[in-house]
């Protein structure tokens, strides 16, 4: 029965994952890699678009791991499609923020330096303080999108890894 497997396969996933021996092999696989999460503003069926290359270029990166959770980078896209006075399409222009997020570090500073109550305080004050890493714009005609996603991670891929990468980061 192909529903028996399926359910089976899921079973034992979840099992794994929820075992302090998944939760090990996560962590380890997590910190070997740089985590990054993608969030796009724009039309619903751009946005979409625009996700979906975005995170399919950086999980062809080598050490790079596309996630929601615990991200140490996040690349943020606003995506707007330039259209003529009549309506024609002409192409989408990008603009691409990429930040770091500082509540790993202050959890590590308040961990060290702090009681828990102080440093959970903290932490919670600024759990969505970030750090300007790099910032641009592009703009590309009408049918470029795929091409423009593939340039956005590359330009991250030069820009932030490969300094993190110098300062050792995200090589434990």
């Amino acid at each position: 029965m192909p529903g028996y497997r399926t359910c089976r396969v899921l079973s034992l996933l979840v099992l794994f994952s929820t075992s302090p021996v998944g939760a090990l092999a996560q962590k380890a696989v997590d910190s070997s890699h740089f985590r990054v999460q993608v969030r796009v503003s724009a039309e619903v069926e751009l946005r979409s678009l625009v996700q979906k290359s975005l995170e399919a270029e950086l999980r062809a990166l080598p050490g790079v791991l596309a996630t929601d959770s615990s991200p140490d980078y996040i690349i943020s896209v606003i995506a707007l499609k330039v259209a003529t006075q009549s309506r024609k399409d002409v192409g989408t222009t990008f603009s691409v923020l990429v930040t770091e997020p500082y509540s790993d570090r202050i959890r590590r500073f308040a961990e060290l330096h702090l009681t828990p109550e102080l440093g959970e305080q903290l932490v919670g004050s600024v759990s969505s303080a970030v750090r300007p890493v790099t910032h641009w714009v592009e703009t590309a005609p009408a049918g470029d999108v795929l091409k423009v996603c593939r340039s956005i991670v590359k330009s991250f891929e030069q820009d932030a890894l490969s300094a993190a990468k110098v300062r050792g980061k995200g090589l434990n």
